[in-house]
């Protein structure tokens, strides 16, 4: 299971903040994944950025090549399935 982050004590200062930020730092090096809570991130906000996600995976892959990694000269874009292996001499991983 994921931890789960709650981001409410960053926003202020103090001794709680400084708690959060040890528990983020030693969850990011222990597992590397989080959910997190107390964002302050309002859900018309993500609702839009996962809607736009779906809207972009559901092109033709002729279309989302146009945004390949390989061409972004800075790592950033799309992959298709198949493209990327966590470990050498692994299966690839089966996402975009």
């Amino acid at each position: 299971m994921l931890p789960l982050i709650d981001l409410g004590p960053t926003w202020d200062e103090g001794a709680e903040r400084t708690a959060c930020a040890a528990e983020l730092d030693a969850v990011c090096r222990q597992h590397g994944f989080f959910m997190v809570r107390g964002h302050r991130v309002p859900q018309a906000v993500w609702s839009a950025a996962f809607g736009a996600a779906q809207r972009l995976f559901a092109l033709p892959e002729a279309t989302k090549a146009r945004w390949h990694i390989e061409h972004s000269g800075i790592h950033r874009g799309w992959d298709p399935v198949g493209w990327q292996a966590l470990q050498p001499g692994h299966p690839p991983d089966l996402k975009e």
